[in-house]
């Protein structure tokens, strides 16, 4: 696992499993958390508009408002994202700086985190902004690829959008286009709408606790570890409503949705 995919995969868990103790807690307090019916499909909000670009198979995604708060305050003190902010703050990027942007972790074998940036509307021709920004990530060894998303498989708001797709793997960055060709996203895992619609602020965070066993042994010694199995049958998401993160700390509260 790389150390910037590790940083992004404990901060989830940890949040994640907060929330987990707060869920037990209220299911021993006879509040009622029966199964969820199955979602209406997920709506074009703002805080979504990127999720058609995340391969299917992620076991937990982040969605951020803007970047240079994403990178500055959850993100920030690591490697890239300490590396993209210093370069905001110098005036660089500006055009993606206040973008809305993905990370999403995806899991074969090892830990590997995706980034996708919103490029602005629909076009072949890369801003020199954005080729700037792809240069900058290009000299720390991340694969990037522009895409057009108008000719894309999907159906969503995506297709009046381009996007950045980065990763240290290149693997995972040709899968993401593949999926987006084909209209196949995580919105379509199951249980993914009903997560998406447990949330209501702009920045949030979903996590697939199936994929807890895989995970939570990299992620926590093994006192902690031992429990992935609960973590993993105690529901399908894990949702993160992100009120506030910054210096001060994570201010957020979590919602589970449990399997019809």
């Amino acid at each position: 696992m790389s150390r910037r995919s590790l940083i992004i995969c404990l901060a989830v868990l940890g949040v994640m499993v907060i929330g987990v103790a707060v869920a037990v807690a209220a299911l021993y307090s006879g509040v009622d958390n029966g199964t969820r019916d199955s979602g209406n499909g997920i709506p074009d909000q703002g805080r979504y508009l990127l999720l058609p670009a995340v391969p299917a198979d992620a076991v937990a995604v982040c969605c951020f408002t803007e970047v240079q708060a994403a990178m500055g305050g959850l993100l920030r003190g690591f490697d890239f994202p300490a590396a993209l902010t210093e370069g905001m703050a110098a005036g660089k990027f500006k055009s993606l700086s206040s973008s809305k942007m993905a990370v999403s972790l995806h899991y074969s074998g090892d830990v590997e985190a995706l980034y996708v940036f919103d490029a602005g509307r629909s076009s072949s021709d890369v801003s020199d902004d954005a080729q700037s920004f792809m240069d900058f990530m290009r000299g720390r060894r991340m694969t990037v690829e522009f895409v057009d998303c108008s000719s894309s498989g999907s159906e969503r708001d995506i297709v009046k959008r381009s996007v950045i797709l980065a990763s240290e793997s290149d693997a995972l960055v040709k899968s993401a286009v593949r999926h987006l060709q084909k209209g196949i996203s995580v919105m379509d895992a199951s249980g993914f709408s009903d997560a998406a619609s447990s949330v209501t602020g702009s920045d949030v965070i979903f996590f697939s606790n199936s994929h807890a066993k895989m995970l939570m042994p990299a992620a926590f010694v093994k006192k902690y570890a031992s429990n992935d199995s609960f973590v993993a049958d105690f529901a399908q998401w894990t949702s993160v409503d992100l009120a506030k993160f910054d210096a001060s700390g994570i201010h957020a509260s979590v919602s589970a949705v449990f399997e019809d």
